[in-house]
């Protein structure tokens, strides 16, 4: 067995095996806007492990750009780790994972690597056990039904339907978080309207501080009814507007079955407590936020310091 960094054209192989572990289709456009595209590096962080010429390993990782204590920090996303079933429990996972962390020491410079492993792929195991990764925080969904909202449904609310970011990306930076994402234009374009598998929306209401990004999906029960996951959400911790931007999209929405809404929050983020307010509760699935910092920033280890959000994650 030999490991190799990518080089162009494994994509197709790359593809091949993600269906045989995962069991569902990743399409090409997909693969080329994540690795290709992305706005913060062009950095190929792709490691891969051959027996001749098949394809039977991938860790793979997705720059991104930090913000610690304001300080611009090179990081990745870790994401479609993945061994073939006819090799697990040979150490693959372990084996790209050490590879691959060298090089983006020595050669790229980077400061961290985060990801939302889980258990159904024993990810967070090969993380933890193997690779020396630390658990951060377990971030549960936090939902409400449309029916147990806490406010009066159907109130005008004017809002705006965007095609861009231009002039709220300021909006989106608000956090007083000293761990995020460094949300440039570039990133919020790329991360949300220049994606080819999800097609999201972007409201403001009209002249207040009050703005969102979601998505609608189709309701995991199965009855044909659809849920709104919200990925970014912005109104100046004023739960009158957080209400509105729910109404907005209500509205936007109202010929579809909508069945609740659902949002990743840190309980130490000041605004829960309106969301609380509002109806939502802390519900299934339960996400790791697991991280492998470099420099052992205390900042890091500890959730409170964290911004977090569905936008942070590949999965939504």
């Amino acid at each position: 067995m030999e490991i190799r960094n990518y080089k162009q054209g494994d994509e197709v192989k790359i593809l091949h095996l993600f269906e045989i572990v995962f069991g569902k289709k990743m399409s090409m456009e997909y693969w080329k806007w994540r690795f290709l595209n992305n706005p913060f590096s062009k950095d190929m962080l792709i490691h891969l492990m051959w027996e001749d010429e098949n394809l039977i390993g991938q860790y793979a990782l997705s720059p991104v750009e930090m913000k610690v204590d304001g300080k611009k920090k090179k990081a990745a996303l870790a994401m479609s780790l993945m061994t073939h079933p006819d090799y697990q429990g040979m150490g693959v996972f372990a084996k790209l994972g050490h590879s691959l962390h060298e090089e983006l020491k020595s050669k790229y410079g980077y400061h961290m690597i985060f990801a939302f492993p889980n258990n159904k792929t024993h990810s967070h195991y090969g993380f933890v056990k193997n690779l020396g990764w630390k658990d951060i925080a377990i971030i549960p969904m936090m939902s409400v039904k449309s029916q147990d909202l806490r406010f009066k449904i159907g109130d005008k609310t004017n809002y705006s339907l965007l095609d861009s970011f231009d002039g709220v990306e300021d909006e989106c930076n608000n956090s007083n978080k000293p761990v995020r994402i460094n949300y440039t234009p570039e990133y919020l374009q790329w991360r949300y309207m220049d994606n080819p598998s999800t097609a999201y929306k972007i409201i403001r209401l009209d002249n207040k501080n009050g703005f969102a990004v979601y998505k609608v999906i189709s309701s995991f029960s199965g009855d044909g009814n659809y849920e709104i996951d919200l990925m970014e959400v912005v109104f100046g911790n004023d739960p009158r507007l957080l209400s509105e931007i729910l109404n907005a999209i209500i509205d936007i929405e109202q010929d579809i079955k909508l069945n609740s809404f659902n949002i990743w929050k840190s309980i130490f983020a000041e605004d829960h407590i309106w969301y609380e307010k509002l109806g939502f509760k802390i519900s299934q699935p339960l996400n790791y936020l697991s991280y492998l910092d470099f420099e052992d920033q205390a900042l890091v280890s500890d959730f409170r310091n964290w911004e977090i959000g569905m936008g942070y994650s590949d999965v939504f």
